[in-house]
């Protein structure tokens, strides 16, 4: 799972196609934000509500050029949509910060 700058994406490898990702979103329009065009369903059954096939290369292209992207030094101040997103991001940075601790 990775929390970008635009939105929140879990990728993961297909079952029954070796070439194939499955990238995984729970907003609407989060994948549409890495991978324009993408045929983007929705699923109401599975964990997360929206699913695109790609393939690995496809995946690997959008995720590169989003590295390339990055411009900023600070990624909360960064966030798309900031004021609709940072209360999300910061319960999950809260709780990560928590299993830092708990490692150290």
């Amino acid at each position: 799972m990775d929390f970008c700058q635009r939105g929140f994406l879990s990728i993961v490898q297909h079952r029954d196609k070796p070439n194939t990702l499955i990238v995984r979103g729970r907003v609407k329009g989060d994948i549409e934000k890495y991978f324009p065009g993408a045929k983007v369903e929705r699923t109401e059954d599975a964990d997360y509500l929206y699913r695109a096939h790609l393939s690995k290369k496809a995946v690997a292209a959008a995720m590169s050029q989003a590295v390339q992207a990055i411009d900023y030094d600070r990624f909360k101040p960064a966030i798309e949509n900031h004021d609709r997103r940072i209360r999300w991001y910061l319960q999950v940075w809260s709780v990560m910060d928590r299993m830092q601790e708990a490692a150290r």
